[in-house]
């Protein structure tokens, strides 16, 4: 009996031998927080970075703030940088007036010109809706254009007076649209034009 235990130790002791122990994991890295995110965290008064690639002349500081400022109107966090009524256009094209008394209600924005079309889309339109739905905006000097889009000059649109605001310069004829503000010596938005391609 004891042989046999001796020999049951023995090959025990063999069988361990050679025996590696397993690599240790290495550690996984913890999530990105929402901190690191590009996104600005839910709340914050920041708009997300302009698209890169659009390569578009900057605005001058005070149109960017109100270019800004109707933005995150559009996008339901504040209210309208207006203290008068605005002109509502489609492509450069008069289509009326809001009253400085709706301008806060963004359901007001939407306009529909004679004839119920514009740029081979139909009614409703609404710059406040199509910046809303647009995730990165960039903001410029430049007066809206595009390959397929043919606006007419809009009045009141002199240098240092307009800024506007699009998506995506590349975007297709389908997709582009850009919003351009008139802006007064007060800071305040007198015009707003949506400008859409032609698909």
């Amino acid at each position: 009996m004891r042989t046999l235990l001796a020999g049951l130790a023995l090959v025990l002791a063999l069988a361990g031998c050679g025996r590696e122990d397993p690599p240790a994991k290495a550690a996984t890295p913890a999530p990105p927080s929402a901190a690191s995110s590009s996104e600005p965290p839910a709340g914050s008064s920041l708009e997300p970075p302009p698209e890169p690639g659009l390569d578009l002349p900057p605005a001058p500081a005070e149109l960017e703030r109100v270019a800004r400022a109707f933005l995150r109107f559009a996008r339901g966090r504040v209210g309208p940088p207006v203290d008068t009524p605005v002109g509502l256009y489609l492509g450069g094209r008069f289509v009326r007036t809001l009253p400085n008394a709706e301008a806060g209600d963004r359901a007001a924005w939407a306009v529909c010109p004679e004839g119920g079309s514009y740029a081979g889309r139909t009614c409703p339109f609404s710059a406040v809706d199509r910046l809303a739905g647009a995730p990165r905006v960039a903001v410029s000097s430049e007066e809206p254009q595009h390959p397929c889009a043919h606006p007419v000059p809009l009045p009141g649109a002199g240098p240092g007076r307009s800024v506007t605001l699009q998506p995506d310069a590349s975007l297709t004829c389908v997709g582009w649209f850009a919003v351009q503000l008139v802006v007064n010596d007060v800071g305040q938005v007198t015009t707003v034009n949506l400008v859409h391609a032609e698909p």
